[in-house]
């Protein structure tokens, strides 16, 4: 149970589905871009990985404009490090921790005022490399995964992968982390836990897997320490 000394770390998701996006909101989102940030975008190759970039840009600048009171058009997304958009706003010297992933048509978003957060989306009927296990998991987690059936394995493939892929962008080291060395853990009803992670502290990490896109896994990771995490659903 959370102490009232330890209020939930929040976390608030938006979501869309491209093929439903307009030429409004894709234009609308051109604008709020950086002449940088557009030409990153521009060099990406396929239409429809512009236009999710487009989307994913255009769902934190909403996430943030609603935190912060502030407009979308005045933040900038800059590449971190590892290539994460990281946020930066000409008045606010502390912004929210911000997130987007996206596959075949949906875009999802993260947004956490405290803690840094990752996100990541998959389409749980991808075919999965299950024959390339320990390429991707601990010798925990293959074992997890080889006492399933074929289905279940599948499943478990893409709820690993997508919990994964959320800590590691929420740590900034993208997926040249270290996904073998690290363990995830399932108990259900509970949420997911870190049990093993190379130069990580386990106990600091929060996980949520969330019913947002209809059809698809998504996984969010938080560094919130003691604190429990709570997920809202909003609408960008």
């Amino acid at each position: 149970m959370t102490s009232k000394f330890a209020p939930a770390v929040i976390v608030e998701l938006a979501w869309r589905d491209t093929a439903q996006v307009d030429a409004v909101l894709l234009g609308e989102a051109r604008a709020w871009l950086r002449a940088d940030e557009s030409a990153r975008v521009d060099r990406l190759v396929r239409d429809a990985d512009r236009r999710n970039a487009l989307v994913g840009r255009w769902l934190v600048r909403r996430l943030l404009a609603r935190a912060t009171a502030t407009a979308p058009a005045d933040w900038a997304l800059a590449p971190g490090p590892h290539g994460r958009p990281e946020p930066a706003h000409p008045s606010i010297a502390v912004p929210p921790s911000i997130n987007f992933s996206h596959t075949r048509t949906v875009v999802v978003a993260a947004l956490c005022r405290d803690a840094a957060v990752g996100i990541d989306v998959e389409h749980p009927a991808r075919v999965a490399p299950v024959e390339r296990l320990a390429r991707f998991f601990s010798p925990a987690e293959v074992a997890w995964l080889t006492a399933l059936d074929v289905a279940g394995r599948q499943l478990g493939f893409w709820r690993l992968w997508t919990l994964k892929e959320a800590w590691l962008k929420a740590r900034g080291s993208g997926i040249t982390g270290a996904l073998d060395s690290t363990t995830i853990g399932f108990a259900d009803p509970a949420p997911p836990r870190l049990l093993a992670a190379r130069d990580d502290e386990p106990a600091a990490w929060r996980f949520a897997e969330v019913d947002l896109a209809p059809g698809f896994l998504t996984a969010v990771a938080v560094r919130c320490g003691s604190r429990e995490l709570a997920v809202e659903r909003g609408v960008a």
